[in-house]
Parts: structure tokens; C-alpha cells; sequence
């Protein structure tokens, strides 16, 4: 079975309707599935990720095959298009880090326990990678410790350099929705 790992419930939204998951009714209250898939929405930031996703896989831990998660990250690199959809190599929090794909065209993300906006907080990560988020290391770790293979696709929404409120990112969210599962559709 594949495992998907989102933060947010609206980014999931599109996987969601379009894969017709049904709410599982476990202890974990952001778990859909159907035959082939399961998904579950974290919430926002490293914790949730490894207390949530530990506890799902435990309870699905002969089922599980592959990770793959989709979201939202900024964009350190600015070679890299807003809006767009890039695979994931690596993922690096300080000193750690996982190789999830090693295809060339991929990128590097680097995780944060905080937003990072602003140009300062940006030019301090911009030599470790080229997109930031909140969550994929911690899906990494948790994966490698039940030595689940990880996959990860990241929409870059906006520019980690620039200021932006949640409010902006969060009017859009239904779109980056749209484009990953778009995305998931045809490249997996």
C-alpha cells in the first residue's frame, strides 16, 4: 500500500476527491484510504509529523510499502518557477540528511522548524538547497527508521526570500492542490 503524507488538509483536498479515499475511523482523525492508498494530513511542523506518521505506520506497518509526500514549499533558488513541481533528492535538517531520489533533475530541500521569509533567514540556506519546508526530513526520518522508501514532490508557492503572509499562500491552496495531484497523475 501507498502511503501518502501531506501537512495540511487542503493540500491534500484533490488527492482526496479524485482517489475517492473515505475517512478511516481510527485514533488518528486525518486518515483516508481506499484498496490501494492510505493518506494522512500531519498538520503543520516536525512534531506532528514524527507523532502522527509513527503512529499510522505502526498500525500499518506490514502494509506500507512507499512514503510519498506532496506539498508546498518555498523557494530558495531562484532558478526554480513558482507555482511548478519539482521531485525531491535530498532532504538536510542541520547536520542530517536523506537521499530520497537521485535523478538528475531533482532538487534539495532543506527543513525548517520555523517559516523562513526573508532575505537574511534565505541567504543562510540558500548554499544547502534549493526549496524550504517544514515537514519532509521528519517524514524521512520516521521513514528510514521502519525502512520505508520516501518520494517527495514540492510546488514551490513562493519565494523564501520575500515576505509572505499564510493568507496568500492559503488563498491558492486548492490550485497547489490541483497541480500536484496533476502532477502524481502523470509522473507516478
Amino acid at each position: 500500500m501507498t502511503l501518502f503524507v501531506f501537512a495540511h488538509p487542503m493540500e491534500a483536498e484533490t488527492f482526496i476527491s479524485k482517489l475517492d479515499l473515505k475517512k478511516e475511523n481510527i485514533s488518528l482523525n486525518s486518515v483516508y484510504s481506499n484498496s490501494e492508498y492510505l493518506l494522512l494530513v500531519t498538520g503543520e511542523g516536525s512534531s506532528n509529523v514524527i507523532s502522527k506518521l509513527t503512529n499510522l505506520i505502526t498500525i500499518y506497518s506490514n502494509s506500507i510499502f512507499q512514503i510519498l509526500n506532496f506539498g508546498i514549499a518555498g523557494r530558495l533558488d531562484p532558478r526554480l518557477k513558482i507555482n511548478e513541481c519539482y521531485e525531491i533528492n535530498s532532504v538536510s535538517m542541520g547536520a542530517k540528511e536523506y537521499t530520497l531520489d537521485e535523478s538528475e533533475s531533482g532538487i534539495n530541500c532543506i527543513t525548517t522548524n520555523v517559516p523562513v521569509s526573508g532575505e537574511s533567514e534565505a541567504q543562510q540556506l540558500i548554499d544547502n538547497g534549493q526549496a524550504v519546508d517544514m515537514e519532509l526530513w521528519s517524514v524521512a526520518d520516521v521513514a528510514a527508521s521502519f525502512r520505508i522508501p520516501v518520494r517527495s514532490v514540492k510546488l514551490i508557492s513562493d519565494d523564501a526570500r520575500e515576505t509572505i503572509s499564510l493568507n496568500e499562500i492559503m488563498k491558492n491552496v486548492k490550485f497547489y492542490s490541483e497541480r500536484l495531484f496533476n502532477y502524481f497523475s502523470t509522473h507516478f
